[in-house]
């Protein structure tokens, strides 16, 4: 299904109230300005705002390759009210919405299960099958080439992505991988895990001779290492 195809489809839901996976979210699409790449929108409480046609085009290209997207996360705090493009796709008749992990997540089941403007929530003998899914895509065990420590994880991470548009994954809360064409990049809290803000190479099948875990992620240690005047990561059992 093309992305032309999936604007015709959102054409359909102008003038619908739009029910939220989040209750007292709901909204209003007004009007798609396609030349402008914008839609304009109506929030429950009847204020307007523009907002860029771009992250539905961008979830949409994660919805095909993926098939489930946590919006959240995928969108990494773009702009205020990140319901609302989750909202609008999860009104389409093709894309049903579930919790994994505790966080709500977007799944395109390339039929139509239910009206246009209403939600769907994936049975729970459906689910078992996306989130075995969803499961493999996180287990992937990301390589990183560096880790960027800071305070502003949104800032960094909007700075790598002026030009292009990397795709994201979130890790755990405040952990979040962004996949390059030749590496990945780890953006790490550095009030969440106490380390001093600032670029690691991250070193792989090192011998560990630090103690100090730094943090574990997706069954790995990594240990903080200082080497020469330089702060690394190594990557440990």
């Amino acid at each position: 299904m093309m992305y032309n195809d999936l604007l015709k489809d959102i054409e359909k839901l102008i003038g619908l109230q739009l029910h939220s996976i989040r209750p007292g979210a709901e909204l209003t699409i007004e009007a798609i300005e396609r030349e402008k790449c914008s839609l304009l929108l109506r929030n429950a409480q009847g204020n307007l705002r523009k907002r860029s046609l771009d992250e539905i085009r961008n979830l949409w290209s994660e919805l095909q390759k993926k098939r489930i997207v946590h919006v959240d996360g995928f969108l990494h705090g773009s702009g205020s009210s990140r319901n609302q493009p989750e909202t609008i796709l999860a009104n389409l008749p093709y894309i049903e919405w579930l919790k994994y992990n505790g966080k709500k997540h977007l799944a395109y089941v390339e039929k139509s299960t239910h009206e246009f403007g209403t939600l769907r929530e994936m049975n729970p003998v459906e689910q078992i099958g996306f989130c075995e899914l969803l499961s493999k895509i996180q287990s992937n065990l990301h390589r990183f080439s560096y880790a960027v420590v800071t305070n502003d994880i949104k800032q960094c991470i909007d700075d790598f992505n002026k030009d292009s548009s990397y795709n994201l994954t979130v890790l755990e809360q405040g952990a979040y991988a962004l996949s390059m064409p030749n590496n990945e990049v780890l953006f790490l809290s550095a009030d969440k895990y106490k380390l001093p803000r600032g670029v690691y190479p991250v070193l792989h099948d090192q011998t560990v001779s630090a103690n100090i875990v730094a943090f574990k992620l997706n069954n790995i240690l990594y240990y903080a290492e200082k080497k020469g005047e330089i702060n690394v990561l190594l990557a440990g059992d």
